[in-house]
């Protein structure tokens, strides 16, 4: 199923509800300018001009059709991930609707066509001239099922050539194409331009741990591109996080009798690991969980044990509310952070 649709038709209701909370009131009766990703903010201010663009937070507004990918995508045991690096602005003027279906259309290539796959989708910032912001939009995919890298098409599924030739247009009509580039995995990639706003979204400003190099985290995720994008978000903040995504060190970190950490990542899948002699541990050291969830499944532990969970994809946003309440937790069981 093509989500970019679901999208369409409740980016409206996502919106209005994000704008409360990252938005100027000036800006919630502007309109998306169609058919393009470049816009121009002198554009935007002319009050008289039809389908003006509007300021969005790039990263929150595509937050719905990444989580809406990757809920397909595991019909077929995939996994989408969501890029947008901690450090980059959010607030641009731009037509989201035709972001979402290219970003929607490069996706669908890889997603119709693998499975046991990573698929990551990334933003990342090519350059930067006053207002005038332009990234390389990439979408990754770990598996490279291109045989014949000379004729694309050909590899693809029916339904997959369709959503490239879409691709392929949205591009062309920025002003740009979709490049291909393999080895490792495969990558699709096409180059976009957007209008930074002068207004500014800023999300440390939310942190509430005092000393986060003395907040140290481990995080046991099999998932080498998952653990990536975590990790690079956490040492961004600040936090300590240990070198290994292993869960057999991760556990020897728990056992450890002095080390505590402010908190544990864990895949769901490594929930099954947490046997009764670890579980007492993690009750006793008042270690909080933070549990990164790819599916719905239940999580079925001791009720004892402080469980936060993080769905796949998230916005770091999500990610400092969870560090915030692990501080808090910690600072309640004598924690001096």
């Amino acid at each position: 199923m093509n989500f970019a649709s679901i999208f369409l038709l409740f980016a409206a209701l996502y919106l209005a509800a994000l704008g409360g909370y990252y938005f100027n009131d000036k800006f919630k009766n502007k309109k998306l300018r169609s058919n393009k990703i470049i816009t121009k903010k002198e554009t935007a201010m002319q009050k008289n001009e039809p389908n003006e663009p509007r300021e969005v937070d790039i990263a929150g507004s595509l937050l719905f059709l990444t989580s809406s990918l990757n809920e397909d995508a595991q019909k077929n045991k995939n996994y989408v991930l969501l890029d947008y690096d901690i450090a980059y602005p959010r607030l641009f003027y731009a037509d989201i609707a035709t972001l979402t279906k290219l970003i929607d259309a490069m996706a669908q290539i890889f997603l119709l066509n693998v499975s046991d796959s990573t698929v990551t989708i990334k933003f990342l910032l090519s350059n930067y001239y006053k207002n005038n912001i332009k990234f390389t939009l990439s979408v990754y995919c770990d598996r490279d099922f291109f045989a014949n890298k000379n004729i694309l098409q050909v590899n693809m599924n029916a339904k997959s050539r369709k959503f490239y030739e879409i691709a392929k247009t949205l591009a062309e009509q920025n002003g740009s194409q979709i490049i291909f580039e393999f080895d490792p995995g495969a990558r699709a990639s096409t180059e976009i331009s957007m209008t930074l706003s002068d207004n500014k979204f800023d999300l440390m400003q939310n942190l509430k741990i005092k000393n986060p190099k003395n907040f140290s985290v481990l995080v046991a995720e099999p998932n080498p591109n998952a653990f990536f994008v975590l990790r690079k978000n956490l040492e961004f903040i600040g936090i300590d996080v240990k070198p290994s995504s292993e869960w057999s060190i991760v556990k020897r970190h728990i056992e450890d009798m002095i080390f505590r950490p402010g908190a544990v990542f864990i895949e769901e899948n490594l929930l099954s690991e947490i046997d009764d002699a670890l579980t007492a541990l993690l009750i006793e050291k008042k270690i909080a969980l933070v549990v990164l969830k790819n599916t719905n499944a239940a999580i079925n532990l001791n009720p004892k044990i402080r469980v936060w969970t993080l769905p796949q994809p998230y916005l770091p946003d999500f990610l400092v509310r969870i560090l915030n309440e692990a501080y808090a937790f910690g600072a309640q069981n004598g924690d001096k952070i």
